[in-house]
C-alpha cells in the first residue's frame, strides 16, 4: 500500500471529527469557518506559545490549529495548537500553576 493511498484513507477516516470540530466551533464558540481561516492566516500558522507552525485546518492531530477560550469569561484568546490548548487546560487556566510548573522543570531540567 503507498503512503498516497495511507494517507487518503487516513484523511476519510478523520473527516467525520474535522466535521465535528467545525460544528462545535460554530456553535459553541459562534466563528465561522471563514473567521477561523482569516485569525490562522493572521497569525501565518504560528502558535503563540510556541512560535512553530502549527498543522493545516481540519486535520486531527497534535499540531492541529485549535481556537483557545478563556473559561472564566468565555472569551475568544487566540488560535494555537491543541498540544499547548490541552496542557493549559490541565492546569485550569492557572498562571500561578503553570509558573509552578515552570520552576519544577528548571529546577529538575537534566540536559
Amino acid at each position: 500500500m503507498g503512503t498516497i493511498t495511507r494517507a487518503l484513507r487516513r484523511y476519510r477516516k478523520e473527516a467525520p471529527q474535522r466535521a465535528e470540530a467545525r460544528r462545535l466551533r460554530s456553535k459553541r464558540r459562534g466563528m465561522s469557518d471563514a473567521e477561523f481561516q482569516r485569525r490562522y492566516d493572521a497569525q501565518e500558522g504560528i502558535c503563540p506559545i510556541g512560535g512553530h507552525t502549527m498543522g493545516p485546518i481540519g486535520v486531527v492531530g497534535g499540531n492541529e490549529p485549535v481556537l483557545d477560550h478563556n473559561h472564566q469569561t468565555g472569551r475568544d484568546r487566540s488560535i494555537i495548537c491543541r498540544n499547548h490548548n490541552t496542557g493549559i487546560g490541565m492546569f485550569n487556566d492557572s498562571i500561578s500553576d503553570l509558573q509552578d510548573a515552570i520552576t519544577y522543570l528548571t529546577v529538575h531540567n537534566e540536559n
